[in-house]
Protein backbone atom coordinates (compact mmCIF):
# COMPACT_ATOMS: atom_id res chain seq x y z
CA UNK A 1 0.00 0.00 0.00
CA UNK A 2 1.18 3.72 -0.01
CA UNK A 3 0.19 6.68 1.38
CA UNK A 4 0.92 10.71 0.69
CA UNK A 5 0.57 13.16 3.17
CA UNK A 6 -0.36 16.55 1.16
CA UNK A 7 0.27 15.00 -1.76
CA UNK A 8 3.71 14.65 -0.66
CA UNK A 9 4.99 10.54 -0.68
CA UNK A 10 5.85 9.07 2.88
CA UNK A 11 6.94 5.86 3.87
CA UNK A 12 4.46 4.28 5.82
CA UNK A 13 5.84 1.69 8.68
CA UNK A 14 4.05 -1.71 10.65
CA UNK A 15 3.81 -1.72 14.58
CA UNK A 16 2.47 -4.87 14.63
CA UNK A 17 -0.89 -4.44 13.94
CA UNK A 18 -0.99 -0.76 13.00
CA UNK A 19 0.25 0.91 10.37
CA UNK A 20 1.47 4.28 11.06
CA UNK A 21 1.82 7.14 8.52
CA UNK A 22 4.64 9.81 9.21
CA UNK A 23 2.86 13.66 9.69
CA UNK A 24 4.32 16.62 8.90
CA UNK A 25 6.61 17.25 12.52
CA UNK A 26 6.08 21.06 12.65
CA UNK A 27 3.01 21.26 10.89
CA UNK A 28 0.57 23.95 12.30
CA UNK A 29 -1.69 22.15 14.76
CA UNK A 30 -4.78 23.37 13.07
CA UNK A 31 -3.96 22.94 9.61
CA UNK A 32 -6.22 20.69 7.56
CA UNK A 33 -4.00 17.54 6.21
CA UNK A 34 -4.91 15.82 3.77
CA UNK A 35 -3.73 11.72 3.63
CA UNK A 36 -4.63 9.47 0.53
CA UNK A 37 -4.13 5.91 1.23
CA UNK A 38 -4.54 3.59 -1.36
CA UNK A 39 -5.00 -0.11 -0.08
CA UNK A 40 -5.01 -3.74 -2.13
CA UNK A 41 -6.11 -6.72 -0.64
CA UNK A 42 -7.84 -10.07 -1.38
CA UNK A 43 -11.35 -11.29 -0.43
CA UNK A 44 -12.28 -15.03 0.08
CA UNK A 45 -15.71 -13.60 -1.23
CA UNK A 46 -14.93 -12.03 -4.53
CA UNK A 47 -17.64 -10.21 -4.71
CA UNK A 48 -17.43 -8.95 -1.16
CA UNK A 49 -15.33 -6.93 0.44
CA UNK A 50 -15.73 -5.05 4.03
CA UNK A 51 -14.48 -1.65 4.60
CA UNK A 52 -13.94 0.21 8.21
CA UNK A 53 -12.71 3.28 8.35
CA UNK A 54 -9.17 3.60 9.70
CA UNK A 55 -9.08 4.19 13.64
CA UNK A 56 -6.91 7.45 14.18
CA UNK A 57 -4.72 7.71 18.00
CA UNK A 58 -4.53 11.47 17.68
CA UNK A 59 -6.99 13.74 18.38
CA UNK A 60 -8.77 15.23 15.42
CA UNK A 61 -11.90 17.57 15.43
CA UNK A 62 -13.33 17.20 11.82
CA UNK A 63 -12.63 13.95 9.39
CA UNK A 64 -13.92 12.92 5.81
CA UNK A 65 -13.48 9.80 4.19
CA UNK A 66 -14.00 9.52 0.33
CA UNK A 67 -13.89 5.70 -0.79
CA UNK A 68 -13.42 5.82 -4.51
CA UNK A 69 -13.39 1.97 -6.20
CA UNK A 70 -10.98 0.67 -8.95
CA UNK A 71 -12.06 1.45 -12.89
CA UNK A 72 -14.93 -0.98 -13.09
CA UNK A 73 -16.07 -1.61 -9.71
CA UNK A 74 -18.52 0.22 -7.62
CA UNK A 75 -19.17 0.44 -3.94
CA UNK A 76 -22.36 -0.41 -1.94
CA UNK A 77 -23.49 0.80 1.86
CA UNK A 78 -25.10 -2.22 3.43
CA UNK A 79 -25.25 -1.38 6.89
CA UNK A 80 -22.58 0.40 9.25
CA UNK A 81 -22.62 2.94 12.22
CA UNK A 82 -20.90 5.69 9.49
CA UNK A 83 -23.23 5.92 6.41
CA UNK A 84 -22.54 8.39 3.60
CA UNK A 85 -22.55 12.08 3.59
CA UNK A 86 -25.23 12.35 0.67
CA UNK A 87 -27.00 9.32 1.72
CA UNK A 88 -27.63 5.73 0.09
CA UNK A 89 -27.96 5.71 -3.45
CA UNK A 90 -30.37 3.98 -5.23
CA UNK A 91 -29.19 3.85 -8.98
CA UNK A 92 -32.60 2.39 -10.19
CA UNK A 93 -34.41 3.41 -13.21
CA UNK A 94 -37.37 3.79 -10.76
CA UNK A 95 -35.39 6.21 -8.64
CA UNK A 96 -34.43 7.96 -11.92
CA UNK A 97 -37.70 8.89 -12.77
CA UNK A 98 -38.58 9.96 -9.18
CA UNK A 99 -35.65 12.33 -8.86
CA UNK A 100 -36.54 13.62 -12.73
CA UNK A 101 -39.60 14.55 -11.51
CA UNK A 102 -38.54 15.84 -7.56
CA UNK A 103 -35.90 17.40 -9.01
CA UNK A 104 -35.42 21.49 -10.10
CA UNK A 105 -35.88 20.43 -13.97
CA UNK A 106 -39.21 18.60 -12.98
CA UNK A 107 -41.47 21.18 -14.74
CA UNK A 108 -39.81 20.44 -18.33
CA UNK A 109 -40.26 16.66 -17.51
CA UNK A 110 -43.79 17.12 -17.11
CA UNK A 111 -44.37 19.59 -20.21
CA UNK A 112 -42.67 17.24 -22.04
CA UNK A 113 -44.37 13.81 -20.71
CA UNK A 114 -47.51 15.92 -21.63
CA UNK A 115 -46.80 16.39 -24.71
CA UNK A 116 -46.02 13.29 -25.38
CA UNK A 117 -48.87 11.96 -24.06
CA UNK A 118 -51.34 14.42 -26.33
CA UNK A 119 -49.19 13.27 -29.12
CA UNK A 120 -49.12 9.57 -28.94
CA UNK A 121 -53.91 10.41 -28.47
CA UNK A 122 -53.61 12.52 -31.62
CA UNK A 123 -51.96 9.57 -33.52
CA UNK A 124 -54.48 7.00 -31.92
CA UNK A 125 -56.96 9.87 -32.47
CA UNK A 126 -56.17 9.64 -36.39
Amino acid sequence: WSATVNDQPVVPVTDGKSNLIPLPQHADPDAVLTLALKLAATSSVPTLVTIAAPVVAAPVMLAEWKLQPDEGQRLEFHSGTLSPVGGITDNSGFAQIAQALHGWRSGEVLFSTAVMLALIGFTLFV
